[in-house]
C-alpha cells in the first residue's frame, strides 16, 4: 500500500503503445500509487504509423505527370497523393493507389505542380504516416491539338487531331457542358473520329 509503481510497455514490431488502462488505479505517465488492494493495469497497443514515403522520381509522360516513391513497410492499405500550385500550402488530394506510383492525368501542360504522398494504415486511421517530402516539376506533357467540324443541321460531328509523339492510342471524351463531367466516348489509334447520333442544334464539348 502507498508504494509508487512504475510501469514500462514495449510494443512488438508494427505496433505502438497507446495508453495504460485500469479501473482500479489512477495511472499517470506510467506510474501509480498502489492502493490497499490488488489492481489490474492493462497496456493498450495499436498499429504503428507507417513511415512517410520517400520520393523516388517525377517524370512527364504522354498522358500526364507520373510520380514514383519507394514502398513503405508496415500496415499500409493505400497511398494518398496530394497536389498544389504552391510548395507552402493549398494541397488537395487528387487520388489514391495501392501501387508505389501515381499518374496525374489532370495536369495541365505548362503548369508547375508540387506533389506529396501519405501512407494510409489499413488498421487504424489515426496511425497514418506523415507526408513525404515534396517533389515538383512543370508539366510539359504533349496534348493533341483538336479540331471539331460539323455541317449545319447535321447529327454528326467530325473530330480530327494531330499525332502526339509516343502516343499508342487516343481516348475521346464528351460532355454537354464546358465544365461538367466528361465521359469516355471512344478509344482509337487513328487521328480522327466521327461522333454520330447527335441532336441537331445541340452544343457538345470534347477532350482528347
Amino acid at each position: 500500500k502507498n508504494t509508487l509503481i512504475s510501469l514500462k510497455a514495449t510494443p512488438a514490431d508494427g505496433y505502438r503503445f497507446v495508453q495504460w488502462k485500469s479501473s482500479d488505479a489512477d495511472v499517470t505517465s506510467g506510474r501509480f500509487t498502489m492502493p490497499g488492494k490488488n489492481v489490474t493495469v492493462t497496456a493498450v497497443f495499436g498499429p504503428a504509423a507507417p513511415k512517410a514515403p520517400s520520393m523516388k522520381k517525377i517524370v512527364n509522360v504522354v498522358s500526364g505527370v507520373h510520380v514514383y516513391w519507394n514502398p513503405v513497410e508496415g500496415t499500409v492499405g493505400r497511398y494518398d497523393v496530394y497536389r498544389s500550385l504552391s510548395r507552402s500550402g493549398g494541397y488537395q488530394k487528387i487520388g489514391s493507389t495501392t501501387a508505389t506510383h501515381y499518374l496525374d492525368q489532370t495536369a495541365v501542360s505548362g503548369t508547375y505542380y508540387y506533389y506529396k504522398v501519405k501512407a494510409i494504415s489499413d488498421k487504424n486511421s489515426s496511425a497514418n504516416s506523415a507526408f513525404s517530402a515534396t517533389v515538383s516539376r512543370t508539366c510539359d506533357c504533349p496534348r493533341p491539338e483538336l479540331t471539331v467540324s460539323a455541317d449545319k443541321g447535321s447529327t454528326k460531328i467530325k473530330l480530327t487531331w494531330k499525332s502526339v509523339e509516343g502516343a499508342k492510342s487516343y481516348e475521346v471524351y464528351r460532355c454537354d457542358t464546358l465544365n461538367g463531367t466528361y465521359k469516355k466516348l471512344a478509344a482509337t489509334t487513328k487521328l480522327s473520329l466521327i461522333n454520330t447520333g447527335l441532336s441537331s442544334g445541340k452544343k457538345y464539348y470534347y477532350k482528347i
